[in-house]
């Protein structure tokens, strides 16, 4: 039976927080793509790492909006709040925002 290959689960985690794909990642540090499904540690990893790079993705849009980035409220705003540019009919218009009304 082969030997399991090392693979360093940090590295892959870290790699996966900067948005690298499976692929790219295991490219990179030299180990075949199924390894994601066949060894759960791996995914688990992977999976670690896109959480953390969302929160932090997360986290420096909200201080950009919260600086005064106009373009980056907007966006948070359409994206999380259910803003729209083109209000549809059953919702009210305030201004520059549009409400979205649940009937």
């Amino acid at each position: 039976m082969k030997p399991k290959k090392q693979i360093d689960l940090v590295q892959v985690e870290e790699m996966a927080a900067e948005f690298c794909t499976q692929e790219e990642i295991a490219r990179d540090m030299g180990f075949e793509r199924t390894l994601f499904r066949t060894r759960e540690e791996v995914g688990a990893a992977f999976v670690q790492g896109k959480n953390t790079a969302k929160i932090h993705l997360r986290h420096m849009m909200f201080n950009a909006a919260r600086t005064g980035d106009r373009t980056m409220m907007i966006f948070l705003a359409k994206n999380e709040l259910g803003y729209m540019d083109n209000p549809q009919p059953g919702s009210e218009d305030y201004g520059n925002v549009t409400a979205i009304v649940d009937v």
